[in-house]
């Protein structure tokens, strides 16, 4: 039930006759509620809690206990200034109103406040509550900091010089720094920014991640954006790797015209471009494509694997592809291959093919070089085609088959077998100036020369000479003779220089030798054994080789028919 005690207490003696006494201590095992009541300033002591209440007002018949337990201050608001509000033991607790202290806030034990504002240093140790603090000199807390405010938290520092806030831990190798935000969802929930300066990330660890950018999200991504200054990715003998899974790496993929470089030309740098099945494309857009190595090698396809190289092989479209420079050039093709081809416009239907030199040119153009057996096959396939070998204007020197020989050697021209007429033509053209001259084995041969001209068994038409009148043919032949076999027709004056031999035995009766001409009126010359036995033109001359006096040496054919008379001769 509510303690009553209203009623002061009052003393009797001298010098005064009267005097009130201050209250006992009401003592109880409670603590004082506001129905309780005495004396202002009256004291209440709780045993079973150890705490004690003043009696501080009585309003509306409410009674108001002010209390600190175990021997603490109860107050809404403290300052300081100047010196020192230090707790050694226990809690400070300020659940109203501010502190404000002028020197060195020290707490050591646990405390609870409400706003304070430090003008000197405040130094915690132990597990504190700072609903709002304004620290002007030095904040030092030791053990576990909270900081927890359901508005914005706000670290500022008016210091101008490096280090103005410095977060430190300091524990252990174990020790980490935290900085999170648990529910921002925005691309900006954790931000760095400086605003006139940069941002420094330092990493002092001795390892590949010394720092580490994670987006552990797996649809996460990290966009960074530069302004003129760029970006720049940089280490000190150390490698940089970008890896996507199975993800693109884009650089320079934007619509903007840059230079995009990779690698340098210092020393020994390299540069690999490594891909699977998907392949390496490489795709500029009316632009130049170069590859320059210096006096390095350029190697396409230089493994072992079987490939199709393709340069140039877009469809319907003209290109101009260029290989060889102006300088002294060593170019091979196929060079160091054991078999296989090398073709060249093997699919073109129209266009020029050229090898050589157009201008002024003074090197060999060589076409089988190796010293093994080969075909070489120009213009072999079916269709008509045009060959030209040294068809230009200049006094070219052309050979075939020119080379010293060890082995025997065949040198055929139209020598197929023809399904229709085939025409061979050397120097047939219309020279406007100078002699022309067409030389068919004119070297000497220490084993001598077989010369063939339309030797085959077909029926043959061969002319041989010009019928221009001022024309000579001259035919030659040493002790060997010169031997005709068939008939012969001489068009034009027949000169020799030696014996005219027709072969043959001489036959008896005789057989037509020499035509005169080659009409069939023609008389002819003919040697047999015997009278003459034939018919023969009229006017023909039959000389016999078997005869004996003046009237039997020689005859001529009186008509058509067979019938000889007998030339007269000297003793």
């Amino acid at each position: 039930m509510p303690v009553k005690r209203t009623r002061a207490q009052t003393s009797y003696g001298y010098p005064n006759p009267q005097a009130n006494l201050f209250p006992n201590p009401i003592i109880e095992q409670r603590d004082p509620g506001t129905a309780d009541q005495g004396e202002l300033g009256q004291l209440w002591v709780n045993e079973a809690s150890d705490t004690a209440f003043i009696l501080t007002s009585i309003t509306g018949g409410a009674s108001t206990w002010t209390t600190s337990p175990s021997g603490g201050t109860s107050a809404t608001s403290f300052t300081v200034n100047p010196g020192n509000l230090t707790v050694t033991a226990g809690d400070l607790i300020v659940t109203a109103g501010d502190a404000t202290i002028g020197g060195t806030l020290a707490v050591t034990g646990d405390s609870s406040f409400g706003n304070v504002s430090v003008g000197g240093t405040l130094n915690v140790v132990g597990l504190t509550t700072l609903a709002d603090v304004d620290v002007v000199g030095t904040a030092t807390f030791t053990g576990d900091v909270d900081i927890t405010d359901t508005a914005s938290i706000s670290l500022t520092s008016t210091n101008n010089a490096a280090g103005a806030i410095t977060l430190t831990a300091n524990g252990g190798t174990s020790e980490t720094i935290v900085i999170q935000s648990l529910q921002g969802t925005g691309n900006a929930s954790l931000d760095l920014i400086s605003t006139s300066g940069g941002i420094t990330l330092n990493g002092g660890k001795a390892s590949a991640n010394a720092i580490n950018l994670t987006a552990s999200n797996a649809a996460g991504g990290m966009t960074f954006s530069t302004g003129t200054g760029g970006f720049a990715l940089t280490a000190t003998n150390g490698a940089i790797s970008f890896a996507s899974g199975t993800g693109a790496i884009n650089i320079g993929a934007d619509a903007a015209a840059h230079t995009i470089t990779v690698g340098n030309v210092t020393g020994a740098t390299a540069v690999n471009v490594n891909t699977g099945t998907g392949g390496t494309t490489y795709t500029t857009t009316n632009g130049i494509f170069t590859l320059a190595t210096g006096t390095g090698a350029i190697s396409l396809s230089a493994d072992a694997a079987a490939t199709t190289i393709n340069i140039g092989t877009g469809a319907a479209v003209v290109k101009t592809i260029s290989i060889g420079g102006t300088g002294a050039n060593v170019i091979g093709i196929g060079n160091t291959q054991t078999a296989g081809s090398v073709s060249v416009g093997a699919a073109m239907t129209t266009g020029t093919i050229t090898i050589g030199g157009t201008a002024a040119q003074t090197g060999t153009i060589t076409l089988s070089a190796s010293t093994a057996a080969q075909t070489i096959a120009i213009a072999n396939t079916n269709g008509t085609k045009t060959i030209g070998i040294g068809n230009g204007v200049d006094g070219n020197q052309i050979t075939v088959g020119n080379g010293i020989n060890t082995t025997s050697q065949t040198i055929t021209v139209a020598g197929g077998a023809a399904a229709a007429i085939n025409i061979v033509n050397i120097q047939n053209g219309n020279a406007t100036a100078g002699l022309q001259t067409v030389n068919i084995a004119t070297g000497t041969s220490s084993a001598g020369r077989a010369v063939n001209i339309a030797t085959g068994a077909a029926v043959n038409t061969v002319v041989i000479g010009s019928t221009n009148t001022t024309s000579t043919t001259t035919i030659q032949a040493g002790s060997g003779g010169f031997n005709v076999t068939g008939n012969t027709v001489v068009t034009g004056t027949l000169r020799a220089t030696g014996i005219i031999t027709a072969t043959g035995a001489v036959t008896a009766g005789g057989a037509a030798a020499f035509n005169t001409g080659t009409g069939a009126t023609s008389p002819q010359i003919v040697a047999g054994s015997g009278v003459p036995s034939f018919s023969a033109t009229k006017g023909s001359l039959y000389l016999r080789t078997d005869g004996t006096t003046t009237n039997d040496r020689a005859y001529i054919a009186s008509d058509n028919a067979g019938t000889w008379t007998a030339l007269t001769t000297a003793a």
